[in-house]
């Protein structure tokens, strides 16, 4: 009864400015030689992007992850990402509630949790008034239908940025036309011209912290490894969101010069390191001993995560949409299979990993569709490769004795 007294609180608070204060005070204090400061100001940047829009500073738009985020940084409007918020709500023990409120408004419970939890805090309104919402068709088009709800409850314009599988010329052109009207019904929505050169500050502000994040992933191929992996899947959200804005290139700047400090004094915050890995997919948001037991206990260092490949060539501030548009077109988990293997293949290669560990969140189609052509094509690379069906927000499917017991038998076969 406590805990659900708690969890109420909890929830009403989140819908409080003093929420956010309180918690970026917590954020400041927290002190760990393992954790970077550019993490520290990761979350200070999602925690004063969600104060502000409670603060009614900008205009609010709800997007999916990997939006044309330098074109909403050129309007200067605050993205919250609803994907990113059902993350977060899982971290602070509030998933299963808003999981809850999707499954009782109809919302099966066989789909995605991540997005079936975006469901519930846009059913329970936790968001403040969005000026509008706008979502990206790739990699999940389910993503694209939670927005589409949100538009309706809240009666704001949508705008879908429709992404082709091609990745042609024709395409970029294609997707550009779309971020050109995207960019003119938003002016026109919240009365903010779209300068020119607040446009081009927004793409070189992206070629910053694209160089920065580059710096960052090539020192992560020391070894040992400088950074705990279960610590950068969480940038998740500078890649799908962050760019164009100061506070990434902040971000990443500060992330590349701990790296190298830490890669000249050959610090790893295991203390140890037996086996390395490349990460597939995400992972547990929610409070759980998984990276506690890979990491710490076994000693198997999450090497890189494909989240986290910096895919896209530098943007070109002359050819602003056109460069946004093929970011989005580019994006190395869509197009032909082929393509993202030999994707895969080089990151493995690069990081020089023991095996690939492939977390299964079982709710995602488009992760499972491909799933058995990517294992088969590690197998003959002669790669170990091992995948766990687990759920990234729902703790009802995560099973802590099965995990370990299957972290045990991949890992004792790569000694």
């Amino acid at each position: 009864m406590k805990d659900k007294k708690q969890q109420e609180i909890t929830r009403d608070m989140l819908k409080k400015e003093s929420f956010f204060i309180k918690t970026r005070l917590a954020n400041k204090v927290r002190n760990s030689p393992s954790r970077l400061k550019a993490s520290r100001k990761l979350m200070d940047m999602m925690l004063d992007l969600n104060q502000k829009a409670l603060r009614g500073d900008k205009p609010l738009v709800l997007t999916t992850i990997w939006a044309p985020s330098e074109i909403l940084y050129a309007l200067d409007l605050i993205p919250i990402c609803v994907e990113s918020t059902a993350i977060a709500l899982a971290g602070l023990g509030l998933s299963d509630e808003y999981l809850s409120i999707a499954e009782k408004n109809f919302h099966s419970a066989e789909t995605c949790s991540v997005l079936r939890c975006g469901v519930g805090a846009v059913l329970d309104r936790l968001f403040p008034q969005p000026a509008a919402v706008i979502a990206a068709s790739h990699l999940c088009d389910a993503g694209a239908k939670v927005n589409s709800t949100a538009s309706l409850l809240y009666e704001c314009p949508y705008f879908l940025i429709d992404i082709p599988q091609e990745r042609g010329e024709e395409a970029v052109v294609y997707v550009a036309r779309q971020l050109e009207d995207m960019a003119e019904g938003l002016s026109d929505l919240t009365g903010r011209s779209l300068e020119n050169e607040k446009l081009v500050e927004a793409i070189e502000l992206s070629n910053q912290a694209r160089q920065y994040a580059l710096q960052a992933n090539e020192l992560r191929q020391a070894v040992p490894s400088p950074m705990r992996g279960s610590e950068a899947i969480g940038y998740l959200y500078t890649i799908g969101l962050g760019f164009g804005s100061k506070q990434a290139v902040d971000i990443y700047r500060s992330m590349a010069k701990e790296l190298e400090k830490r890669v000249k004094n050959k610090f790893t915050p295991l203390g140890e390191e037996k086996y390395r890995l490349l990460w597939l997919h995400i992972r547990p948001y929610f409070p759980s001993d998984l990276f506690r037991y890979l990491e710490k206990e076994r000693k198997a260092s999450i090497a890189f995560e494909e989240i986290n490949h910096i895919y896209w060539p530098e943007l070109d501030p002359e050819k602003p949409f056109r460069s946004v548009a093929r970011r989005l077109v580019q994006n190395a988990a869509c197009g032909p299979i082929d393509d993202y293997i030999d994707m895969l293949s080089d990151l493995a290669e690069k990081y020089r990993v023991d095996g690939v560990f492939h977390y299964g969140h079982w709710g995602c189609r488009w992760n499972y569709g491909r799933l058995r052509i990517i294992k088969d094509a590690f197998q003959k690379k002669g790669i170990p490769f091992v995948s766990v069906d687990c759920d990234s927000v729902s703790s009802q499917n995560y099973f802590e004795g099965q995990l370990n017991g299957r972290i045990d038998t991949f890992l004792d076969m790569l000694t």
